[in-house]
């Protein structure tokens, strides 16, 4: 999936069907929308996925402008896995089976535990961080959730063109680099245009008009498809022409990686919040693969290739963080044992995959956290 920019006149803001740009976060999910992610997850899977944003562009449901005193606050970070990209809807996602386990665990306890989504498709650090600083006020618990976006996706996609940090290319071009066909434009903007058809219409309505929505909508991306193979090169001001050699991109990416982590932990002792910096686990490292996530993982070669470099350096980088007295795990064997299929491709796994990370997340944080005790008033 790769977003194409809005630039209709009537639009004060410049976004996407899928992004808006942020002046703080480079860029979050269109706010106040349910966006259609279905095609990122494969026909065996048997469902769609459909995330509702929120007011400031994260993926949550309900969420209040301001915290109530009898909730508890957890925020996860990280990019489209932590996301949930391949979840069925919100309340399948990493941070929502989360938040059912810990209340389930605390049951009697006298303070809700709302935990929110501040991931984003394709973020990374410095990006975690940045939202992180803006929110933390309102946290008594944050966990992030990432690794190989910083180490290997976004400076694989960024390399000779914009810096490692920034949102990576397929994100930053549509939203920032200005190098949209007028074609593209309008066929985004009639995309938005079908998406928003079955609001405010009545069950009945909105089953007959959805059905020619999908089918308006499914064909307006095919053409879109075809428009962006034709697109022009990327001008960005910040374009960098010299190559780069893979691994020493990979090897400041995991240094970025460490040193955000650092500056986070370090924010959050300052404000007395609780901490968790997580790894994300890969298939192709302690996970009998089914025949289903074989053929994802095959289709990606080359990213593999790069993951068999880059990974043993993120693992290392846990080992030293948690030497130094950071709270940083590796969650490389989490479904070590599982033979369900759960992933969807290369990285992303769907809701069976968020129980089961949510479950060991659960298991640390109520053992290590004192935000937590359930003889809390």
């Amino acid at each position: 999936m790769k977003a194409i920019a809005q630039t209709d006149g009537s639009h004060s803001e410049h976004h996407t069907p899928f992004y808006c740009v942020h002046p703080y976060f480079g860029f979050v999910c269109r706010p106040n929308a349910v966006l259609d992610f279905s095609d990122t997850v494969p026909a065996w899977c048997g469902h769609g996925a459909h995330a509702t944003i929120d007011w400031e562009g994260f993926r949550n449901d309900d969420r209040p402008v301001v915290k109530p005193r009898d909730e508890l606050w957890i925020a996860v970070f990280g990019g489209s896995v932590a996301f949930s990209v391949s979840s069925t809807h919100n309340s399948t996602t990493l941070s929502a089976c989360l938040e059912r386990k810990l209340n389930e665990r605390r049951a009697g306890a006298g303070r809700r535990v709302r935990v929110l989504n501040f991931a984003l498709p394709a973020g990374q650090q410095p990006q975690q961080a940045i939202v992180f600083l803006t929110h933390a006020a309102d946290l008594d618990g944050m966990i992030t959730f990432d690794g190989v976006n910083e180490a290997i996706i976004a400076p694989y996609y960024n390399q000779r063109e914009i810096p490692d940090e920034f949102p990576y290319r397929p994100i930053y071009e549509p939203l920032y680099a200005r190098t949209l066909a007028d074609e593209q434009a309008a066929l985004a903007w009639a995309i938005e245009e079908a998406e928003q058809w079955t609001t405010h219409r009545s069950l009945l309505s909105r089953a007959l008009v959805g059905v020619v929505a999908r089918r308006r909508i499914d064909l307006l991306r095919r053409r879109l498809r075809a428009a962006e193979s034709q697109s022009g090169r990327l001008r960005s001001l910040f374009r960098r022409p010299e190559p780069t050699d893979s691994d020493r991109w990979t090897s400041v990416g995991v240094r970025r990686w460490r040193d955000t982590i650092l500056s986070m932990n370090a924010i959050a002792r300052a404000r007395r919040i609780s901490g968790l910096f997580v790894l994300q686990p890969v298939p192709e490292r302690h996970k009998r693969l089914t025949t289903h996530e074989r053929e994802g993982v095959d289709e990606y070669p080359e990213m593999i290739a790069l993951r068999a470099r880059g990974y043993p350096q993120l693992e290392s980088t846990v080992e030293a963080l948690c030497a130094e007295g950071v709270p940083c795990v590796s969650f490389t064997t989490v479904f070590d044992g599982c033979a369900d299929s759960i992933y969807t491709d290369h990285i992303h796994f769907e809701d069976r995959g968020c129980e089961i990370v949510a479950a060991r997340m659960a298991d640390l944080v109520m053992t290590e956290w004192p935000c937590l005790s359930s003889t809390l008033p």
